[in-house]
């Protein structure tokens, strides 16, 4: 193509779209939704898989009601959870990241017996420019020599490396231990705190544990939400809870962190031997934590 006056028209380069960016800000925060990290003031904190799946759901219509049904078919289509649990302990992890209270809320506000939905402000985070190219190409010469320098480390020191890999260990399964407080005063005391020593001395023992005990965790008995906030400050990966449910009745549970999933449920009474229900939830962990095992390996 030519101008009028026979000289050849300049070429002009496409247009470059910046590249895609997952990161959105949310009132003072700003969440990756491909990564988790929620980026604050006080820097950035990655939320457990479930947390990070409500609150993308959340963010796909900000300020709109998400029902409980379509948070339920997102985020636990086809497992057998004591749902409203579970919602709730994803609900209470997120509002503890935002550093917002239930009844003061200036990110999630819940709409009783219906669902939830996103009240803060929210907001693309914008991509940095793409480079425009328009500097010296650096010179591509010693590309081949140190990728050959490389590979040949690589060859070198790999059978040692992957030798130590699969030495390795398996590193440990963290657990935390409630106190198996009752809430009142009538339950004896082999229903209480025994419990808890008794699952310690068993779960303690194994290498391939790491115990988070009762000693630790009864600091958080008298808090609105025990379970979260030993999740916080704990980070386990499962957590060993007894809840008494009244009649003379207790749950023991087995409640994994990320997402607030009960893995193991079982009904006890208050009066069954210490040393018995011990033993039942330990083979209860450990029954679930074989099929989680084989769900991962499929």
């Amino acid at each position: 193509m030519t101008s009028p006056g026979g000289d050849p028209a300049p070429r002009h380069p496409a247009p470059t779209a910046d590249p895609p960016t997952d990161g959105v800000r949310i009132g003072a925060f700003v969440f990756d939704r491909v990564t988790g990290d929620l980026t604050g003031d006080d820097g950035a904190q990655r939320l457990p898989p479930q947390p990070a799946a409500l609150l993308a759901l959340l963010l796909e219509q900000p300020g709109t009601l998400v029902t409980r049904d379509a948070i339920r078919a997102r985020l636990w289509p086809d497992v057998h959870v004591e749902f409203d649990q579970s919602l709730h302990f994803c609900v209470r992890q997120l509002r503890a990241a935002f550093g917002e209270a239930a009844d003061a809320p200036q990110y999630i506000e819940t709409l009783p017996r219906r669902g939830y939905r996103l009240i803060a402000a929210v907001d693309p985070v914008e991509a940095p420019s793409a480079p425009t190219g328009t500097g010296p190409a650096r010179p591509r010469r010693r590309v081949v020599p140190l990728a050959l320098v490389f590979a040949f480390v690589l060859v070198l020191g790999g059978a040692t490396w992957l030798s130590g890999i699969l030495r390795a260990p398996a590193a440990p399964i963290r657990l935390a231990i409630m106190s198996f407080v009752a809430p009142d005063a009538g339950a004896g005391p082999s229903t209480t705190t025994t419990i808890a020593d008794h699952l310690l001395a068993r779960l303690g023992a194994d290498p391939a544990f790491a115990v988070v005990g009762p000693t630790s965790t009864s600091a958080f008995d008298a808090d609105d939400a025990p379970v979260a906030r030993v999740v916080e400050r704990f980070a386990p990966t499962y957590v060993v809870n007894g809840r008494f449910i009244g009649d003379g009745a207790m749950l023991g549970e087995v409640i994994r962190a990320s997402d607030g999933a009960h893995v193991w449920v079982h009904r006890f009474d208050v009066t069954d031997d210490a040393a018995t229900v011990a033993a039942i939830i330990d083979a209860g962990l450990r029954e679930a934590l074989d099929r989680a095992r084989l769900t991962t390996s499929r």
